[in-house]
């Protein structure tokens, strides 16, 4: 049976935690304009998507009354901001530093005072059309497989490698997860926060030995080894689902836009100046998708410029997608 995912039970949450020592912004260009109104004009946008749905959207953040007089400042009036006392003692100067603070969200949306449904988003994504899923269990975990992805940039055994160590165990078959969707109900965000709490020490021990920093490695393990335990999960990385698509140069291949654009949910993480500054009143999803591309075309030729350009001065030449 197919279940709309925007039912009435379903909140989502994005994340803004703001350092208290100055941080560098990953994905922001030099010369950037205030990281802090970038993403809140970001989850402006991605609030205005899931709204055009009929879905509910807030950001949690551990500093509201900034956040708020920045909103009032920057004419963001659609946006909910909820205030969280987050306690995590997250390693400074690491990179992806407030990221690491979604570990900390999902033990507290395993209470249930957030709601008994819970999608926890990044705030660089847009919901430019309604998607389906087949209706889930009590306790199952809807995540985004971005194997295919990660495995060819930085080489499986590499990777498998380092989820063996946050994990502690030898994984059968270990996949990688994006950070970017993670929706269950608060039997789900429990179970998964118990093997967070348990990677978590090895992963701050060894982080430097790891070929990434951030969010992901913890949360991929502990969904590793959620799959092992017998937990179901479902990867929504697939036709109506997720999709996570660069305009920058990768590592590792990519599939054009016009192979994604039917995922509902896209996270555009090389774009959030563009998202920056998209309208969000009366937010339409196929216009949305018009200037998007538009835009990623002109940003894409660049790319394949810088490419050759590099490729003449001996740098090593990356994917760069086609539309």
């Amino acid at each position: 049976m197919e279940a709309p995912l925007l039912s009435s039970s379903i909140v989502f949450y994005g994340l803004l935690h703001v350092a208290a020592e100055p941080t560098t912004h990953v994905n922001l260009t030099a010369g950037s304009s205030d990281a802090i109104d970038i993403y809140l004009r970001c989850a402006g946008l991605c609030g205005a998507s899931i709204a055009a749905q009929g879905g509910v959207f807030a950001l949690i953040t551990n500093a509201a009354t900034l956040l708020e007089e920045r909103c009032a400042r920057l004419g963001i009036s659609n946006l909910s901001i909820v205030s969280h006392p987050f306690a995590w003692v997250v390693p400074h100067g690491i990179a992806f530093h407030s990221a690491h603070f979604k570990l900390e969200l999902i033990e507290a949306f395993a209470t249930g005072r957030y709601g008994d449904q819970i999608a926890l988003i990044d705030i660089d994504t847009v919901l430019h059309q309604p998607f389906r899923w087949p209706e889930s269990l009590a306790g199952c975990l809807f995540c985004y497989d971005i194997s295919d992805q990660v495995f060819p940039a930085y080489g499986r055994e590499t990777v498998i490698r380092d989820l063996n160590l946050v994990a502690g165990r030898t994984l059968s078959a270990p996949r990688w997860f994006g950070g970017e969707f993670i929706c269950a109900d608060a039997r789900g965000f429990a179970a998964l926060a118990r093997h967070i709490a348990e990677c978590w020490p090895r992963y701050k021990r060894d982080i430097a030995a790891l070929h990434h920093c951030g969010d992901e490695m913890v949360a991929s393990a502990a969904l590793n080894i959620a799959l092992a335990s017998g937990q179901q999960l479902i990867d929504v990385g697939r036709e109506g689902g997720v999709a996570r698509w660069w305009t920058s140069r990768t590592r590792n291949r990519q599939q054009s836009f016009t192979e994604i654009s039917n995922r509902s949910l896209l996270h555009l993480p090389a774009d959030k100046q563009f998202l920056a500054t998209y309208p969000t009143v009366e937010f339409n999803g196929a216009e949305f998708v018009r200037a998007y591309r538009r835009y990623a075309r002109k940003r894409l030729f660049a790319r394949r410029a810088y490419n050759l350009l590099g490729t003449l001065a001996g740098r090593e030449m990356q994917h760069v997608a086609s539309m």
